[in-house]
């Protein structure tokens, strides 16, 4: 019987072997960084549920020492298992800082805005207000809504300083904008 089929070298054998070996380990690193990817915004969930849920009350172990009114922190779950606290002067910096993007949040009167829009954007605040970038994690359907959310960032920049009590340099902020509100 003679084959139709053409007969490929050594060479080209071992071709295309390391080009099936090269898409396997392609396929593998995409899957490994859509894992990475969703364990990222596990994670940034986590930590902005921490600022944008209003302070639950919990049963606190009596401490050894008396804490100053108001600067004590608070414990809040953590996506590792663990508890991560969230002192007072964040909490009071990320209310201001939420207060002062809703001042620049406006939408244009039209008709109608679908409720049910959505866009999700990462700031990265730098100690003096400055902003360093803006990503979104979530955009919403209507391009439009989009290019709002970005205008108002850039509308509310500068944003507030950091108080003395914070020590980092640089906060990564979630921030979700929803017509009428910025959580």
């Amino acid at each position: 019987p003679i084959s139709l089929r053409p007969q490929l070298t050594r060479d080209a054998q071992e071709q295309l072997e390391q080009l099936r070996q090269t898409q396997r380990r392609e396929a593998e690193s995409r899957a490994l960084a859509q894992q990475a990817e969703i364990a990222r915004r596990q994670a940034l969930d986590s930590v902005r549920d921490l600022y944008t849920q209003p302070a639950r009350s919990e049963t606190p172990s009596p401490p050894t020492t008396p804490p100053t009114a108001g600067s004590a922190p608070r414990p809040a779950a953590d996506p590792a298992g663990g508890t991560v606290t969230v002192d007072a002067a964040t909490r009071e910096y990320l209310s201001r800082l939420h207060s002062h993007i809703q001042a620049h949040w406006s939408l244009p009167n039209l008709p109608t805005w679908d409720e049910q829009l959505l866009a999700t954007i990462i700031v990265t605040v730098r100690r003096d207000g400055s902003v360093r970038s803006t990503t979104f994690e979530r955009r919403a359907e209507n391009t439009y809504f989009n290019q709002l959310v970005q205008k108002a960032i850039q509308d509310a920049t500068p944003l507030p300083p950091f108080p003395q009590s914070l020590r980092q340099n640089e906060m990564e902020i979630g921030l979700h904008f929803r017509p009428g509100e910025v959580f």
